[in-house]
């Protein structure tokens, strides 16, 4: 950096020495100035682009960090919503064509469920009366974790305008962007809620016990299925909202996940980091293994 900074002081020292030379001096006096300054702007361009292409300006780049576990759920869903959503109409005529006293039951609980108001206070609750300061973080990180993926959820609705399921219009009627907008099918808000609830749950307790997090997800699992069951959503409605939900608890749950010294298990990732010069472009890509990094605070943002 030390050099580019020489460098650049040297073409402004030369651009003076160029006002100069069209007043006072001499005709190849003036020339041999432009030269000098041609020579070492080509200096300075290379050096600029030696150290962007080495990486000594990442700090300054765009670098984009992905999981690669998360990449695979990403992929996954998402391959799964394409499947759903081409079958949408038999998925939902199958679970139609095969209620009874025990589904609709099922369906209760998992409505119950994906509220997440209610189980944050719950919780939060009863970190109080059993004075356990974890129990009342995660109802904190829960109900933020609830309204922001609500958010992101709501703006898709809005955006997309799919009709619900009980408008028996079919799976394929989209009316887009209105406000407001009656047609709210994609993707499922209950979902949502219950997979953000449960991926806190999950990442709070996954050191501790296997079974809490079986137990959270199988529970947002049921939930998500209420919503077919009830005509409220299609089945590409509930993977897309599951999706939404356990991304954003992921995203905000990554300063909770240390360990007790203070450190934070960090996974393999892929680190993406486009560079650009005067007339180049390209991109520099990194896969770190996992490893532990420092945990500043324990609050979210």
């Amino acid at each position: 950096m030390c050099k580019i900074k020489t460098l650049l002081i040297l073409n402004i020292f030369l651009i003076s020495l160029n006002v100069f030379a069209q007043s006072d001096i001499e005709l190849d006096d003036f020339t041999l100035a432009q030269t000098a300054q041609a020579e070492i702007d080509l200096q300075s361009y290379e050096l600029v682009k030696e150290e962007l292409l080495s990486g000594s300006f990442s700090d300054s780049s765009l670098s984009v960090n992905i999981d690669k576990n998360l990449l695979i759920k990403v992929l996954g869903a998402s391959a799964a919503a394409i499947v759903f959503f081409q079958n949408d109409q038999e998925i939902m005529d199958f679970v139609q064509d095969n209620q009874n006293d025990v589904t609709h039951v099922v369906s209760n609980i998992g409505e119950a469920l994906a509220h997440p108001e209610y189980i944050a206070v719950g919780s939060y609750l009863l970190g109080v009366v059993l004075k356990d300061g974890k129990i009342k973080t995660m109802s904190m990180v829960m109900a933020k974790t609830a309204v922001i993926s609500g958010l992101i959820t709501q703006a898709i609705k809005m955006s997309v305008g799919r009709e619900r399921p009980n408008q028996h219009h079919g799976p394929y009627e989209f009316h887009g962007a209105s406000y407001p907008n009656e047609h709210v099918s994609f993707p499922s808000g209950h979902t949502t809620s219950a997979f953000a609830m449960a991926t806190v749950i999950a990442e709070t307790y996954k050191g501790e016990s296997k079974m809490i997090p079986i137990l959270a997800y199988s529970a947002a699992v049921v939930a998500g299925w209420s919503r077919v069951h009830d005509e409220a959503h299609w089945a590409s409605d509930v993977v897309i909202g599951a999706l939404i939900g356990h991304l954003t608890a992921k995203y905000i749950m990554r300063k909770f996940d240390q360990t007790d010294d203070g450190t934070r298990n960090r996974n393999s990732s892929i680190q993406i980091i486009p560079i650009a010069g005067f007339d180049f472009m390209g991109v520099n890509v990194h896969i770190t293994e996992r490893r532990e990094v420092e945990v500043l605070d324990p609050y979210l943002f």
